[in-house]
């Protein structure tokens, strides 16, 4: 679902410690994080879930699950994941690397998840290493026969739908969870999708998501940026 591609962006001086080293192992360095997924949702029991993807992967996952629109978090139940990922990372890239990935759709549809300390302001005159990995993700391809496109590929990557008919179609608390974070979301697109879901349709559900998010979503519009996370990398060496 997730492949990297990471760039040098600065690297002025040779006495600065290499953020392109430090991208190139997120971008190459496969893990395994569990965390028990619940979070906002006190009515249902934890569910221990593993994922395994690159480190660059678990930020783009973890960006995705920052996703706000117009300012409301749209997957409140994934905290314990983020904070997996945030530990995870911190663990490997030590303290003096600053991550920030970054997901754009529109002006009021984006997400933010950053890992470490901010680096030293300008005024320090010390020098920062740059580097940035672009993490594709996965679409499915019908969503642009849409009329809607842009907010058919926001809906297939906050939901993607092969993950979701899954995890309907379970007896334990994922379908709980699935079914919860359809009901938020939708709440907060006054749409109606007990029906979809009920009946474990995924595909009229996007598609009612879809039409009611394009309603919201403001201009400018970011096409080229919504199947991206970007992912900025920046080192500094100690005093």
């Amino acid at each position: 679902m997730y492949a990297a591609h990471h760039s040098a962006i600065s690297n002025s001086a040779t006495q600065v410690a290499d953020a392109d080293a430090v991208a190139n192992s997120l971008a190459t360095t496969t893990v395994a994080i569990k965390h028990n997924r619940a979070g906002a949702f006190d009515h249902i029991d934890p569910v221990p879930v593993v994922h395994e993807r690159t480190l660059a992967g678990h930020i783009a996952h973890a960006t995705i699950l920052t996703a706000r629109l117009d300012r409301e978090l749209l997957t409140p139940d994934a905290r314990p994941y983020r904070v997996a990922v945030r530990e995870t990372v911190r663990g490997r890239t030590g303290g003096f690397v600053r991550i920030d990935g970054r997901w754009r759709v529109a002006p009021n549809l984006r997400a933010t998840f950053s890992i470490g300390p901010q680096p030293p302001s300008s005024g320090t005159k010390r020098e920062i290493s740059t580097a940035r990995i672009d993490v594709v993700l996965a679409v499915a391809a019908d969503t642009n026969k849409t009329d809607s496109p842009v907010a058919a590929r926001a809906v297939g990557i906050l939901l993607p739908p092969t993950i979701h008919n899954t995890q309907l179609r379970t007896e334990d608390g994922r379908r709980a969870m699935t079914t919860t974070q359809y009901r938020h979301i939708a709440g907060m697109l006054d749409a109606d999708i007990n029906s979809s879901v009920q009946a474990e349709n995924i595909t009229a559900a996007n598609a009612a998501l879809t039409e009611h998010l394009d309603s919201r979503i403001e201009s400018p519009v970011f096409p080229s940026r919504i199947s991206t996370v970007e992912i900025v990398v920046r080192r500094w060496k100690r005093r």
